[in-house]
């Protein structure tokens, strides 16, 4: 019971440090269960869903945000390295799309959930990369 408690806590700390939309959409949905956007009984999340949201990278971690977006309420557009990793967010509402730069020219916003540096590397360069988009983006986050 000591352990659990202590497991909560931790969880409860990670929550507060990381951007409470991202982490909740990171949580793995379960049928019929409501989308939790509240931190301390403040809202986080933006109130409209007009914003489209685009998500390279459809694995665990992107399949969990992108299935959170779409309960949400929001149009989402996706790609991944493999079709198959989209089948039930596709039979969900997705929007398939067959390269990174399709799903950034039609995203507003734009999230990579990606294995590493060279992964994420090859999706942003190249002719079909997400930085082959010539529409211009007003902030850009990363890491390197």
């Amino acid at each position: 019971l000591a352990a659990s408690h202590l497991r909560q806590q931790e969880l409860q700390g990670a929550r507060s440090r990381v951007g409470a939309a991202i982490w909740s959409a990171c949580q793995p949905l379960r049928l019929g269960e409501n989308v939790d956007a509240t931190i301390e009984g403040r809202d986080v999340m933006p109130t409209t869903t007009a914003t489209k949201i685009g998500l390279v990278g459809l694995g665990h971690m992107g399949g969990n945000m992108a299935a959170r977006f779409l309960a949400a309420g929001y149009t989402v557009y996706g790609e991944s390295r493999h079709r198959g990793d989209a089948d039930d967010l596709v039979h969900e509402g997705l929007h398939w799309r067959e390269t990174p730069r399709e799903v950034a020219e039609a995203a507003d916003v734009l999230i990579t959930s990606l294995p590493d540096d060279d992964v994420l590397e090859g999706v942003a360069s190249g002719s079909d990369g997400i930085l082959a988009d010539p529409r211009p983006r007003s902030q850009t986050w990363g890491r390197r």
